[in-house]
């Protein structure tokens, strides 16, 4: 997995936590806090360029309705319809999950609970990424996340953690998010007004949503600062810190947000699909122009457009390759410029999506984008397809130091670095690779279905 730049947006401060995976553990390699303010300059002089966002949003909505079984894409129409009805905000995108079964009469219905956030808000989070050229890997409203640091799968508890000068309560059952609730809170840590909100919140899970709550679990810092006198009938718990986090103990219960965001799950990322194409389409550019080049040329074959438009689109990349190479500053000054400067590399993109259509040739250019080419450089990649099979031969070379002292070692450990990559990789299989000897120089055939 390498080095992940996890950033939570809590009210006025913004925490970074830099962890990085060994084996099955996770390392916690430094944590940091800033103020909103200061945030920007720290945006500024970083090195990263890809992170993944934790977010408290101030207005959200949650919901639970039911829907019929169908299909993944017409239960979205649906959900969004749904949404459209119920939630305040005209312009939305949201995260949704099937938390159960319930029977409507005699009919069969899906439990569906979702998250809805304004699009607005997330747009300004990817934006104050793009303006330091820097770009979001995903972003996460910070429930899911420290839904995630709660051991408990098979049974319905309700969890307690602090954001900025609230309280968010939610219900998990069987590990899923079925309720939210957020309670303003006076001072930091637990005290008897915090007990009086949850007792009132887990009657309300026993009474309207018929699910009793076994456990209270309390995250993050609540469970070191507890003052309160009273007792709940329920259990109430702080989990131990996981074995495979590395950390001390304070700095895990205090950057609880961002150092569970590695497991949340892919599917409660809230950014909008047109951002998700514009950071797919980014990585592709930054991976390799004259990748691009060869697989747009391909794509344009395979959708029988003429060469006369292929060699149009070639010049239009070769001066992308320039820009990329020269590192220009005015790269991604703002969100706005860069959509009109994808304006006019339209033709392309009009290509890529030609390429699109191809389920198969789609299919490796979204797993593809995932594989580790910090230390490698693709050359030239070449294409076939044969029925729902796709052949692909790269020729490239290691990135290593010429140093015969490092570069031998250094060309083996990128080389297969970048190997075991693409073996992770989704619908993609490692036919033969090949390492030339003495030399930087790399051959791979891959198939994809």
């Amino acid at each position: 997995m390498g080095k992940n730049v996890i950033v939570s947006f809590e009210g006025d401060i913004v925490k970074v936590a830099y962890i990085s995976k060994k084996g099955k553990k996770f390392v916690v390699n430094d944590a940091l806090t800033f103020s909103n303010k200061e945030f920007d300059s720290f945006l500024q002089k970083e090195k990263a360029k890809e992170f993944i966002v934790v977010n408290n949003f101030r207005e959200s909505f949650q919901d639970i309705f039911l829907i019929p079984p169908v299909k993944s894409k017409y239960a979205k129409n649906l959900i969004e319809a749904e949404i459209k009805q119920k939630s305040p905000f005209e312009d939305f995108t949201y995260t949704y999950r099937v938390v159960g079964e319930k029977l409507e009469g005699n009919r069969k219905m899906n439990e569906i609970s979702v998250f809805v956030v304004k699009t607005a808000d997330v747009a300004n989070i990817t934006e104050r990424f793009i303006t330091h050229r820097k770009l979001v890997k995903g972003i996460y409203p910070h429930i899911y996340a420290v839904a995630s640091a709660a051991p408990f799968e098979d049974d319905s508890v309700l969890c307690v953690t602090e954001s900025s000068h609230s309280r968010i309560l939610f219900l998990l059952k069987n590990g899923k998010i079925e309720f939210v609730r957020a309670v303003q809170a006076g001072a930091a840590g637990i005290s008897d007004a915090d007990l009086q909100s949850i007792n009132v919140t887990a009657n309300y899970c026993k009474q309207v949503l018929k699910a009793s709550p076994s456990q209270i679990v309390l995250l993050g810092g609540l469970c070191q600062n507890f003052s309160a006198t009273t007792a709940l009938d329920i259990p109430m718990v702080c989990p131990l810190k996981p074995a495979n986090i590395k950390a001390q103990n304070d700095v895990y219960l205090d950057f609880i947000y961002p150092i569970s965001a590695l497991k949340v799950p892919k599917e409660a990322d809230v950014t909008k699909k047109d951002y998700k194409g514009f950071y797919l389409s980014w990585k592709l550019f930054r991976f390799s122009a004259a990748a691009l080049i060869a697989l747009a040329v391909a794509g344009l074959l395979f959708s029988g457009y003429s060469l006369m438009s292929v060699f149009s689109e070639k010049g239009r990349l070769n001066s992308i390759k320039k820009e990329i190479a020269a590192n220009d500053k005015n790269t991604l000054a703002n969100y706005n410029k860069r959509k009109a400067e994808f304006e006019s590399y339209k033709g392309f993109v009009e290509a890529s999506k030609a390429t699109a259509g191809m389920p198969v040739l789609k299919n490796f250019l979204t797993s593809f984008a995932d594989a580790k080419t910090d230390s490698v450089s693709i050359n030239t990649i070449s294409m076939k397809i044969s029925g729902e099979v796709l052949n692909t031969h790269i020729d490239g070379a290691v990135n290593a130091s010429p140093d015969d002292a490092t570069g031998g070692l250094q060309k083996y450990t990128y080389y297969q670095e970048f190997i075991d990559s693409l073996m992770k990789l989704q619908g993609i299989s490692v036919k033969q690779h090949e390492l030339v000897p003495k030399q930087r120089d790399f051959k791979i055939d891959l198939e994809s279905k």
